[in-house]
């Protein structure tokens, strides 16, 4: 996901930086972003971590994000929610909708 992001700001020519819920005790995600090439990155930083309830922004994301997740997941007992993103969310959605992300690396939607 930051690989695919990091070549998302490439091609619009903008730099970013990823923000997340969290306390940053995980270094899974600094050790995602230090992957990325050297020459020519675009998110310009580790990721930047916010608890969600000091952000309305962070509280917002995961929304988004949970509400996706939802719409690609639709079993069990919050079966109702699966339509949620598609309704509120789908319309904004730069790709089109919520892509699965797969555990090679590779991108389906």
């Amino acid at each position: 996901m930051v690989a695919m992001l990091d070549r998302n700001l490439g091609a619009h020519g903008c730099f970013g930086m990823i923000v997340m819920d969290g306390d940053g005790s995980n270094a899974i995600y600094a050790r995602g972003h230090r992957a990325l090439d050297g020459q020519g990155r675009r998110l310009i930083e580790d990721p930047f971590f916010r608890h969600a309830n000091s952000s309305q922004w962070v509280q917002i994301a995961d929304f988004a994000a949970w509400t996706a997740y939802r719409s690609l997941r639709p079993t069990g007992r919050r079966n109702k929610i699966s339509s949620w993103y598609g309704r509120l969310l789908g319309h904004l959605d730069v790709n089109g909708g919520p892509l699965a992300l797969r555990p090679q690396g590779h991108l389906s939607m």
